[in-house]
């Protein structure tokens, strides 16, 4: 079974506590795939905004957690066109199941701007941990690594990472438990390049290199902002 699209009807919410001092008064959009990669259909179409990866050397033919699932030998990589939303300053979630035995991080997904200043930047990889490594126009950088928690074992982990560029608040869930969280200063993340599923890639200098993921990956998709637990919980269906 395909996992549900979160969507409320309602309108935009606040978290605003008008009793604490200097709270910062949140808009909560509502939750929204921008990119889906379901890898059923032996390629790296996204299923939700267009976004179409182009693949080189990915096996598309093995069994996944739901379906088909893409599978990265070390040397395989998707490349995201730039018509994938930046979060801005509101936020995203990065969310995928994954299969590995690698001991050493590697990347599952990358994107950085078109620039040598190295203004937004976004690093994801998975191995011994699933860390996330980010960047805003504003200079704000933060780093996170998941921890007490055994995900290269070869079976199947899904992994959520949040990042709320309003409150800096960054979170990561594995298996659709709450693993870990940092604060760093609220930051606007905005890209004007390609992005990478497997290895890292400077679009702006042409190359990409690693180390490159080896592994499995299923249900990659990416949304409009930080989903609370209890989206994590029902985008993972554990």
């Amino acid at each position: 079974m395909r996992l549900s699209l979160i969507q409320k009807s309602t309108d935009y919410m606040y978290a605003f506590n008008p009793f604490i001092i200097n709270t910062v008064k949140e808009i909560i959009y509502p939750a929204v795939r921008v990119a889906s990669y379901s890898f059923d259909n032996g390629n790296a179409t996204d299923l939700i905004g267009g976004s179409n990866g182009i693949s080189s050397g990915v096996d598309f033919s093995q069994i996944g957690k739901i379906g088909q699932c893409a599978y990265f030998d070390g040397n395989a990589s998707i490349i995201i066109p730039n018509t994938l939303p930046s979060p801005g300053n509101v936020g995203f979630t990065f969310s995928c199941f994954f299969k590995t035995l690698q001991t050493i991080n590697k990347y599952v997904f990358y994107r950085q701007s078109n620039n040598d200043n190295h203004n937004s930047f976004l690093s994801i990889t998975i191995g011994s941990a699933v860390s996330l490594g980010v960047r805003g126009t504003n200079g704000i950088y933060a780093s996170i690594d998941s921890n007490n928690k055994i995900i290269n074992d070869n079976i199947w982990h899904h992994a959520a990472i949040t990042v709320n560029c309003v409150t800096g608040v960054i979170c990561i869930y594995i298996d659709g438990v709450f693993n870990k969280t940092i604060t760093t200063s609220p930051m606007n993340i905005v890209f004007d390049s390609k992005a990478s599923v497997g290895e890292w890639l400077h679009d702006w200098e042409g190359s990409s290199g690693g180390p490159k993921n080896i592994g499995y990956l299923d249900e990659v998709n990416i949304w409009n902002r930080a989903l609370t637990q209890s989206e994590i919980i029902e985008i993972s269906g554990l």
